[in-house]
C-alpha cells in the first residue's frame, strides 16, 4: 500500500527532474524507479522517518538481491546507479519545506560500497565486433526483398555514421545528403540523445559500405519518397514478399533495429552484439587511423563527443591482447627505423616519446612510398 505523503514528494520531484533539471521521461523512470524500490523495501514508510538502518539494510539488500532479466546478482553498476539515484531524492528532499527538520547527514550513508565502486571500475573491456567481421555480416545478408535491403542499409549505416540506434529509428530521408557525406542530427524531430543537434560525416570505414546506404537512400527516391519520409520505413505496410509499398512512418523505439541486428549476427555465425558497440568498433578503428590529436578530436566529435576523454574512457579501452600488440609494435617500430648509424641514438629514441612517434612516422611514410 503506498504511502500519500511520499506519493506528493515523488511528483514534486519528478517535476523537478523535468523541469529544473531537464531530464528525459527515461532518465525520470529509472530514478523513479530507484526510489519506488526503497520504499518498497521500507514498507512505504514515511521518507520523513529516514535513519541510516534503513540505508544500511536497503544496501545489503542490493547486495543480495538477484537480477529479473537472469537471476544473477545485481551488476556493480546497478547498485552504484540505484543508490546513486535515491542518494539525489533525499538530498533534494531534506531541503524541501516540512522536510528541513530531517538529519541531513543520513543521505551520506546511500555512498555505495567501496569494493562495488572499484568492481565496476576494473571489469574488463566488453568484446566489439571487428570491421572484418561487420563486412562478414554485410555479405551475408540478403537483398532479394526490400525487407532485406533495408535491414542491411541499417546495418551499414550504423557502421558507416556511428549514429546511436535511437536516432537512426526516426531519421528522416532529408536528413541524409549523399553530397557533402554527412546525415543532420535535427533535435527537433530525431530523437537524440540530449536532444543536441549535430551534423555527423561519414566515417572512412570503405566505399562499398557507403554504396549500400547511397543505393538504398535512391531506391526510396524512385519510389517516391520525400525528404520528410523515414530513411528507415517500419514494417507495418510491408506485404509477405517484402516488396510491396513500404510505410511511411518511423518506428517508434529502437527494438526492431536490434531484432535486425540480433538475426544479422545470428545468420552470420558471430556472437551478437548491440548496435551501440559499433561505436566502440568506430572509436578503435578511429585510433589506429588517426595519427594527430587533431584527427583523433575530430573523430571524437563526429561521434557526438564534447570531450575526447569520454571517448577514450568508455569506448576506446583495449582489450588486454591489443594492449599487448600495441605496447609490442612500439618497441618494434623504433628498431626497425634504427640503422647501424644511428644505434647511438637509440637510447633516446627509446626513452623519449616524441622521438619515439616521429620514428614511427617517418617509418609509415617510407612504406607509404615503396
Amino acid at each position: 500500500m503506498s504511502n500519500p505523503k511520499n506519493d506528493r514528494c515523488r511528483l514534486a520531484y519528478q517535476a523537478h527532474l523535468r523541469h529544473a533539471k531537464g531530464l528525459s521521461e527515461k532518465s525520470m523512470d529509472a530514478a523513479l524507479s530507484a526510489l519506488t524500490e526503497f520504499e518498497v523495501f521500507t514498507r512505504h514508510r514515511d521518507f520523513r522517518l529516514l535513519h541510516r538502518e534503513q540505508i544500511i539494510g536497503f544496501k545489503d539488500h542490493l547486495m543480495t538481491r538477484a537480477s529479473r532479466a537472469d537471476g544473477q546478482p545485481l551488476s556493480a553498476s546497478t547498485i552504484i546507479h540505484t543508490l546513486g539515484h535515491c542518494r539525489a531524492f533525499f538530498t533534494w528532499l531534506v531541503e524541501q519545506r516540512g522536510y528541513r527538520s530531517m538529519n541531513a547527514t543520513e543521505v551520506d550513508y546511500f555512498a555505495p560500497p567501496r569494493r562495488e565502486v572499484m568492481r565496476a571500475r576494473t571489469l574488463p573491456p566488453k568484446p566489439v565486433p571487428t570491421p572484418d567481421e561487420v563486412r562478414r555480416i554485410l555479405s551475408t545478408m540478403p537483398g532479394e526483398t526490400l525487407h532485406a535491403r533495408r535491414d542491411r542499409a541499417i546495418i551499414a549505416f550504423m557502421y558507416l555514421t556511428g549514429i546511436r540506434v535511437n536516432a537512426v529509428a526516426s531519421l528522416r530521408l532529408g536528413h541524409l545528403d549523399m553530397v557533402s557525406r554527412t546525415v543532420f542530427q535535427d533535435a527537433g524531430v530525431v530523437r537524440v540523445k540530449f536532444s543536441k543537434s549535430q551534423v555527423t560525416s561519414f566515417f572512412p570505414v570503405g566505399s562499398d559500405i557507403e554504396q549500400i546506404v547511397v543505393d538504398w537512400a535512391l531506391e526510396l527516391c524512385q519510389r517516391g519518397y520525400s525528404p520528410d519520409d523515414p530513411l528507415f520505413p517500419r514494417n507495418g505496410e510491408l506485404g509477405d514478399n517484402g516488396d510491396s509499398e513500404i510505410a511511411r512512418e518511423c518506428w517508434s523505439n529502437s527494438a526492431p533495429i536490434r531484432r535486425i541486428f540480433k538475426r544479422a549476427f545470428e545468420d552470420a555465425g558471430i556472437s551478437y552484439y548491440t548496435p551501440h558497440a559499433f561505436r566502440k568498433t568506430l572509436t578503435r578503428l578511429g585510433l589506429e587511423m588517426c595519427d594527430t590529436v587533431e584527427e583523433c578530436w575530430a573523430w571524437s566529435l563526429n561521434l557526438g563527443h564534447n570531450s575526447l576523454n569520454t571517448t577514450l574512457q568508455h569506448y576506446g579501452v583495449p582489450s588486454d591482447e591489443r594492449r599487448r600488440q600495441v605496447l609490442g609494435a612500439l618497441g618494434r617500430s623504433i628498431d626497425e627505423t634504427m640503422d647501424e648509424g644511428t644505434e647511438a641514438l637509440l637510447p633516446l629514441f627509446r626513452t623519449n616519446p616524441a622521438f619515439a612517434r616521429a620514428a614511427r612516422i617517418f617509418a609509415r611514410q617510407e612504406r607509404s612510398a615503396e
